[in-house]
């Protein structure tokens, strides 16, 4: 369920940022600073890939 939530998270930065990026007013400060929020949450979702990865071949490969 967590992963879930992580796309969501990447989806509603991709979108603020894309609503976002002409608008007067917000600086190239604001966007970065998704940009890099939207990063952090990607590499995130890929650690939580990774474990859950590591969790189902480690016990597939230990019963072997």
């Amino acid at each position: 369920m967590n992963k879930f939530w992580m796309k969501l998270e990447i989806i509603g930065y991709s979108r603020a940022i894309g609503a976002m990026i002409n608008q007067p007013g917000i600086t190239a400060e604001n966007v970065r600073s998704l940009y890099e929020a939207r990063e952090e949450a990607i590499n995130k979702l890929a650690a939580m890939k990774a474990e859950a990865r590591e969790k189902r071949f480690g016990k597939t490969m230990a019963s072997a």
